[in-house]
């Protein structure tokens, strides 16, 4: 595949510890094990080294929330209300971290959102300025 780097952007969603760590809070519900099977994190390890060397803009999409989850107050999905149950990806805590095998550097962008879909987050759109191809790596892509 061949692609201007320059125009390119790699975005790296949802490799929080509560969702792929096997100590993660979604351990329960088979996600870690899955990401696992499917070596995700490795894959995505080696897509993010050779992405890095090729000069390509990283981006890193964190999914967190405030003690009391006020952002979510008028969600009622089952994964949003069973995220609340079991006190999943509370902002400062290990298990809304990266994996640690996949940190980003000092100098790539990272954002956060609140709701399945990233392009709801405002930032990503002036990120996202001038490039032509973004390659999307992640737990649940398809969302």
């Amino acid at each position: 595949m061949k692609f201007d780097q320059k125009k390119t952007v790699l975005m790296i969603m949802d490799f929080m510890n509560d969702i792929v760590h096997p100590n993660g809070k979604f351990a329960g519900w088979g996600i870690p094990l899955h990401v696992q099977q499917q070596n995700a994190i490795g894959n995505t390890k080696e897509l993010l080294k050779r992405a890095r060397t090729a000069g390509v803009k990283i981006i890193y999409i964190t999914v967190s929330y405030e003690p009391g989850y006020a952002s979510l107050k008028n969600i009622k999905t089952t994964l949003h209300k069973s995220l609340q149950l079991a006190g999943a990806l509370l902002q400062g805590q290990w298990g809304a971290h990266i994996h640690d095998d996949l940190k980003p550097l000092p100098s790539e962008v990272v954002l956060n959102k609140t709701r399945t879909n990233p392009f709801t987050i405002p930032e990503l759109d002036q990120e996202l300025q001038g490039k032509e191809t973004i390659l999307v790596t992640g737990v649940a892509t398809n969302f």
